[in-house]
């Protein structure tokens, strides 16, 4: 029988994702990946495997939503939207995180866009 450190290896190294759901430990894996020879090892380690996935943090929460992004930036001008998404790359450059640096980024652009300049 496979050892449960072998067993995340090899499941780390075939891209396979472990997940508790009450009793049962479900898997996401590329095509053809799991074998039986992993799916009985799976089996066999069932209660270490469920212990352990109940005391991994669980995963961080995605990023607030930005998108959809207003529909009049689609309207604009292709010059100003090429303004719009270098600003909005460079803010990201200097460190303003996803997604402030494509906001910032939008209210800098329609204020110069409303003021007449480019």
């Amino acid at each position: 029988m496979t050892r449960l450190p072998e067993l995340l290896t090899d499941l780390d190294r075939l891209g396979v994702k472990l997940s508790a759901r009450g009793d049962r430990v479900h898997y996401r894996a590329p095509a053809g990946s799991m074998t039986s020879e992993i799916k009985a090892a799976l089996a066999a380690h069932k209660p270490a495997l469920l212990r352990l996935l109940a005391d991994r943090p669980a995963a961080p929460a995605p990023p607030p939503a930005w998108p959809p992004r207003p529909a009049e930036l689609a309207e604009w001008p292709v010059e100003w939207r090429a303004r719009w998404g270098c600003r909005a790359n460079e803010l990201q450059d200097q460190g303003v995180p996803w997604p402030d640096h494509e906001r910032l980024a939008f209210a800098e652009v329609k204020a110069a866009m409303l003021g007449g300049s480019i």
